[in-house]
């Protein structure tokens, strides 16, 4: 919220738009599993002046108490709305919980956005922004030539960056502890509305890739199987998801998720489908049409997705420091065309597992004080 903000040297960010006004320039700032990254999308003529901008603010930050007052006021005031609807109290708890309660994936409490000040964000920042190699990804219409020789007088002029101290602890990502109980939370939101999910534990790694694209496809059937039981056996309007979380960065910390909102009394129903989806997948394979019905969508998402720009941008991230990504996409097609029934049971026998097994429910604060009036009022007749 701050960084791109925050300007470059003596120019304030309004200053940087008065002077790219008209012209395709930007400055986005994210951060990914194992690296900060700045991008923009642009157009050719603007590209030398695009990585012009890029370059000066990681040699000259700019540090501004406006950007970080604002971003702190911004925070404050959007805290509050997390605890009005189930599926908001998930955007704020769920990475942090699932990742074994990892204060890198913890949404700051307002004591937390209060304690930061201008000062302490730059010292933070300051070092980080000076160390570490430097990736540069270009993808689109323009000349080679003429990129390269942008990339020599911007990024090759940078001052020698300072090493990146190594930390093992930075490569560490944990799920949770399985419990058949789940973890409870709640939200301020409509009385009838609930949250819940469950998940398993699965990998992570790059080296691993293949297994991961072959969790997609569990994934897909296990969602098609989960809405169907829903449909048929509950008739109800529900929409349940399942997701597959591989990190590509991390040796571990992988994880499938089956969630859903529900009605507070379907949730133990939730569950209970959730389970014998699970275990009929891992008791005998699927059929071949299931297969196709499922990998089809997934394949034609990838055919359309390759022809632009941002899909290689994605996917070739770290390559430059890990030449088994530039494999990992060559077999990316291919990986989910050779799936087997066999491999997804196999897949499904291993992972859904019920002593791994990690629950999250989010009910009502409405519901749970009825609950107690109604226990209080038995307990007066």
């Amino acid at each position: 919220m701050v960084l791109g903000d925050n300007g470059v040297g003596n120019l304030s960010r309004t200053e940087i738009d008065e002077i790219i006004k008209g012209r395709r320039i930007g400055l986005d700032f994210d951060i990914d599993d194992n690296a900060f990254e700045f991008s923009s999308t642009t157009r050719p003529d603007d590209l030398a002046d695009q990585l012009r901008l890029i370059a000066a603010k990681l040699e000259h930050p700019g540090w501004r108490p406006g950007p970080v007052i604002r971003a702190k006021a911004s925070a404050k005031a959007n805290y509050d709305s997390f605890e009005m609807s189930a599926n908001a109290v998930l955007q704020r708890d769920l990475e942090y919980l699932i990742r074994s309660k990892d204060r890198r994936w913890k949404s700051p409490s307002p004591d937390e956005i209060e304690a930061l000040t201008p000062e302490s964000f730059e010292k933070f920042w300051a070092p980080l922004l000076k160390q570490g190699p430097i990736e540069v990804i270009i993808f689109g219409d323009f000349e080679r030539d003429k990129a390269v020789e942008a990339l020599a007088v911007t990024f090759g002029a940078l001052a020698a960056r300072d090493d990146a101290p190594p930390s093992e602890k930075a490569l560490q990502m944990a799920f949770p502890v399985g419990d058949q109980k789940p973890v409870l939370l709640t939200h301020k939101g409509p009385a009838d509305q609930v949250a819940a999910l469950i998940a398993w534990p699965t990998g992570g790694g790059i080296e691993a890739i293949s297994e991961s694209r072959e969790l997609e496809v569990l994934a897909a059937i296990f969602r098609d199987r989960l809405f169907e039981k829903f449909r048929a056996e509950q008739a109800a309007s529900y929409s349940p998801d399942m997701a597959n979380s591989w990190p590509e960065s991390f040796p571990g910390g992988g994880y499938l998720m089956a969630y859903t909102q529900v009605q507070p009394k379907d949730v133990e129903k939730f569950y209970a489908f959730a389970h014998d989806v699970a275990k009929d997948l891992a008791a005998a394979p699927i059929g071949d049409d299931e297969l196709q019905r499922a990998v089809e969508p997934i394949k034609q998402y990838i055919e359309r997705a390759s022809s632009g720009n941002t899909f290689w941008l994605q996917y070739l991230k770290g390559a430059t420091f890990d030449a088994r990504r530039f494999d990992a996409l060559t077999r990316l097609y291919s990986d989910f065309n050779n799936v087997t029934p066999a491999k997804l049971q196999e897949l499904a026998k291993r992972y859904f597992r019920d002593d791994t097994a990690w629950k999250l429910t989010v009910r009502p604060q409405k519901e749970k004080a009825a609950i107690k009036a109604n226990g209080v009022a038995g307990a007066g007749r």
